[in-house]
């Protein structure tokens, strides 16, 4: 084999090994912006959690004390704020929530009711003998 061989046989493995060296690298980008990405998600869903939690405390207190309806606004989980209005009857409640969090906007819509039994979780936001029985969360661009 001659020089001039060998030159083309070191240049082309050269390139192979340089070429995988740049996928891997763009791989490895494209993984770290999905975690940043599920992060993010996972951080707003936990502080949607604890906006929605505070308002469900505030609708088991309103008929201990008289009121059926009323607003407040609160600081939000991991930065800005939130401010709801809510109503409440004997048996069930609704809430509206609008929560200004890192430049985004979202509303979020928020149904309970006063339950028999109670099924307390993770995912299951309860209070006392209340429950929500589902919310809704829009977000305003």
């Amino acid at each position: 084999m001659g020089n001039a061989a060998k030159i083309v046989l070191v240049g082309a493995a050269s390139l192979i090994v340089g070429v995988y060296g740049i996928s891997l690298k763009t791989v490895q980008s494209t993984d770290l912006q999905t975690a940043l990405s599920h992060t993010t998600l996972v951080q707003n869903e936990r502080a949607e959690d604890a906006a929605v939690r505070t308002a469900l405390e505030r609708v088991t207190r309103a008929p201990l004390l008289g009121k059926s309806s009323t607003t407040g606004t609160y600081s939000a989980l991991g930065g800005g704020t939130f401010s709801f209005t809510y109503t409440t009857h004997t048996t069930w409640g609704t809430a509206t929530l609008t929560m200004n969090q890192s430049g985004d906007t979202k509303i979020i819509d928020v149904t309970m009711a006063k339950q028999s039994t109670t099924n307390p979780g993770f995912r299951h936001l309860v209070r006392g003998q209340w429950q929500v029985t589902k919310y809704h969360v829009r977000s305003l661009y």
